[in-house]
């Protein structure tokens, strides 16, 4: 096992990522900080809080000295700090970024110095939900020490590690976010067009329609603009979603024919897509709705 690395610094560590890693760093590590823009709105104790933009120049005297920078910042943010550090030729760190979009940030880290680690990773859950049994997929763009630690770190925290390279990530997630979360709102949008009213349909909920309601109440719950570069930045995302308007309006043909057959054929498709993991996945699907 690599040896923890004296230093961290979690840049936008004040937002639901940032405090996420540093609820796993704590402690694990001599000298842990959180950077943002902002004053913090929580504080752990043995966490240093440094107020500062990450994309200025005189933020180099704030994080230079940290052996691993971790990234929990927006696209663009990102790009313009690895420009940043190109430009001052920084070497021997560790930088860790979060971005749901792997294709672009990982053009951008091919422009650092080779003498810097480099990994960029993706939870693939919601910050509440902790790493436990959840699972996050990363890009091992040059590795070393401290991204091995780091990558073990999340290993102890009974978290799932997939390696990918960027653009089978974002072929991925085109399907498990970008479609999984434009079905979801396509849901709640006509729903608004039904004048949908949640109160009074409530007592005629069922399991099903409960459970889409609550996937969309924590969708809307969320930052929007997280949902938002998902659609915009992942290069398969607008592919895949005109293929879910194809499916949707070929539905639509389907049950105007009123072809019964053609009908169960659809339903026998769909459950062989789901091959060997359609089981289990109804075996989940009865858990939730036990919960429910």
């Amino acid at each position: 096992m690599s040896l923890a690395p004296e230093s961290v610094i979690i840049v936008g560590g004040d937002g639901a990522v940032g405090r996420l890693f540093s609820s796993l760093l704590s402690g694990k590590c001599k000298n842990l900080a959180v950077m943002d823009i902002s004053p913090p709105t929580e504080r752990l104790s043995n966490v240093e809080y440094i107020r500062g933009d990450i994309t200025a120049d005189a933020s180099l005297e704030q994080w230079q000295d940290f052996d691993v920078v971790i990234l929990s910042v927006p696209e663009d943010i990102a790009i313009r700090f690895i420009n940043l550090a190109c430009r001052h030729q920084i070497e021997k760190k560790c930088f860790i970024d979060t971005l749901s979009v792997k294709s672009v940030i990982i053009d951008h880290w091919q422009t650092i110095s080779p003498r810097n680690e480099v990994l960029s990773i993706n939870p693939m859950f919601g910050p509440s939900l902790g790493f436990k049994g959840q699972n996050v997929a990363y890009v091992d763009i040059k590795t070393g020490p401290n991204s091995k630690w780091f990558l073990n770190l999340m290993k102890e925290a009974h978290c799932h590690l997939v390696n990918l390279d960027a653009q089978t990530h974002d072929k991925y997630t085109a399907a498990i976010q970008a479609v999984t979360h434009t079905a979801i709102l396509a849901f709640g949008l006509t729903l608004k067009k039904m004048a949908y009213d949640s109160a009074a349909t409530k007592p005629m909920w069922t399991p099903l329609h409960k459970t889409m309601l609550a996937m969309l109440a924590r969708i809307v719950s969320a930052e929007p603009e997280v949902y938002r570069d998902i659609q915009c930045s992942n290069p398969f995302a607008s592919e895949a979603r005109s293929l879910l308007l194809e499916s949707m309006q070929d539905l639509d043909k389907l049950i105007a024919s009123n072809n019964a057959e053609q009908f169960e054929q659809t339903f026998d498709q769909l459950s062989a897509l789901l091959g060997e993991t359609k089981e289990d996945l109804e075996n989940h699907c009865g858990r939730i709705f036990s919960d429910l």
